[in-house]
């Protein structure tokens, strides 16, 4: 009973606190070169969903045009299934990319769909926030800095 023995030391994970972003946001998804525009924070979809047209895959990759603009260009990841809010289900093309939200950059799964009748160009959904974000659904754009104004002299 003279000799200690040394105990394991546990790894303890402790959890980070969420960020409350708003049901609208400023996002970017720099791999792609799409600049920032405000997406819709939407806890009823599982995918993000990202409007793009004239959508071709050939030899592993997917292009698309978002916005009318350039043909952009994204390793295809494969299809998946979704069941859209009308109970209508389609197979979408899905690729892996970076989102920047605030100042996080964080890797997803996004689902390329014509989203032209919509108000909003991409959808954020419930597997890109789970952990990260709680949303308030009284407000929006949370994340973005705000320039103070300058004092004039």
């Amino acid at each position: 009973w003279d000799r200690l023995v040394p105990m394991p030391r546990l790894k303890v994970k402790t959890a980070k606190t969420p960020v409350i972003i708003g049901w609208k946001e400023h996002v970017s998804l720099p791999d792609l070169d799409i600049g920032r525009f405000v997406a819709k924070i939407d806890t009823g979809a599982s995918y993000c969903a990202l409007h793009a047209t004239e959508i071709e895959v050939h030899h592993g990759v997917v292009s698309f045009r978002f916005e009318g603009g350039d043909t952009v260009r994204a390793e295809f990841a494969g299809r998946k299934r979704i069941v859209s809010s009308n109970g209508q289900s389609d197979s979408r093309p899905l690729i892996h990319t970076r989102v920047k939200i605030g100042t996080k950059l964080i890797n997803t799964e996004v689902t390329l769909i014509d989203r032209s009748t919509m108000k909003d160009k991409m959808l954020i959904g419930r597997k890109f926030l789970s952990g990260r974000y709680l949303v308030d659904p009284k407000r929006s754009l949370l994340l973005t800095v705000k320039k103070k104004k300058r004092k004039s002299t």
